[in-house]
């Protein structure tokens, strides 16, 4: 059914772009907006919002896969064994009962914090370099749609 729908979005795409084609109009006048941004880029922050809206997904599916990080504990022998020592001695062990859930979490924290602390160590030294980034963006972008002829 899926596979169904996504052919019918293609489809009707191609019609839609077709229609312009045919028309002779541009079905948006990019070298217009491009001009527009450069003269004031304030006026224009829904674009770059739109432009970079995929980051949220990303950084969820990112989220999602430290989960998956927190399994990695299996290929550490040490680590594994440590773990399965402390379960098969946690009812007679106090000790070994109240540190399998500290060694657990601990398992499970140091993705996160890893990557939260990666994620920081970047924005903090790249903020002064997203504005350049931005411009060279705009520029390939305008680039991009002189090359496909769409201005």
């Amino acid at each position: 059914m899926t596979l169904i729908l996504v052919a019918i979005a293609g489809i009707g795409e191609i019609v839609f772009v077709f229609a312009y084609t045919l028309a002779g109009t541009p079905l948006f006048d990019l070298g217009h907006l491009i001009a527009e941004v450069r003269e004031t880029p304030k006026d224009y922050i829904w674009l770059y919002v739109m432009l970079f809206s995929t980051v949220v997904p990303t950084a969820i599916h990112f989220i999602l896969c430290l989960f998956s990080l927190q399994s990695w504990y299996v290929i550490i022998p040490s680590l594994r064994q440590f773990i399965s020592d402390k379960i098969a001695n946690s009812p007679t062990s106090p000790f070994a009962a109240t540190m399998i859930p500290f060694v657990i979490g601990f398992v499970w924290a140091v993705p996160f914090l890893g990557a939260g602390g990666l994620i920081w160590s970047i924005w903090m030294s790249a903020a002064d370099s997203f504005a350049w980034f931005g411009g060279h963006y705009l520029d390939q972008m305008l680039r991009l749609a002189q090359w496909i002829e769409a201005i």
